[in-house]
């Protein structure tokens, strides 16, 4: 988050998105290991991103690639795994927010701003965030 972020927060929104999973956030990351689907991607056994899907509320819930293989292909490959998934599941679209620095990401394979808005980190603070869809319709008329 503090490299490929920078950009686009503060370093005080930074230090908050980025801190240190307390208990609470510890048993919500144990509940998403249960209840979510997670796409791993590793280079000699090294985890050097992971992404996940929430089915059931139709939101990819993450997508992270270590900052020295960002732009490399690896979180695009692993968009798509999460797409697949999503489209064995027959799920009609994806909807979900994005940090800013991530939009451009999101928009090259298909996905478009539905609006703005702010999420809430674990301490309560608002950073600025972009609500992301893909609708699925032409996918499944290819099938």
């Amino acid at each position: 988050v503090h490299k490929l972020a920078k950009k686009h927060y503060s370093q005080a929104e930074l230090d908050d998105w980025s801190q240190a999973p307390d208990e609470k956030q510890k048993k919500r990351y144990k509940t998403a290991m249960i209840n979510e689907h997670f796409v791993v991607a590793e280079i000699s056994g090294e985890v050097i991103g992971f992404a996940s899907i929430l089915l059931e509320k139709n939101e990819i819930r993450s997508c992270y690639v270590l900052p020295k293989y960002a732009r490399t292909g690896i979180g695009s490959s692993l968009l798509k795994e999460l797409e697949k998934i999503a489209l064995k599941n027959q799920i009609e679209y994806l909807e979900f927010p994005i940090s800013s620095n991530s939009k451009n990401f999101f928009i090259a394979p298909g996905y478009r701003i539905k609006k703005y808005g702010t999420y809430t980190t674990r301490s309560g603070n608002n950073i600025e965030c972009a609500y992301m869809r893909k609708d699925f319709e032409e996918a499944y008329k290819k099938l």
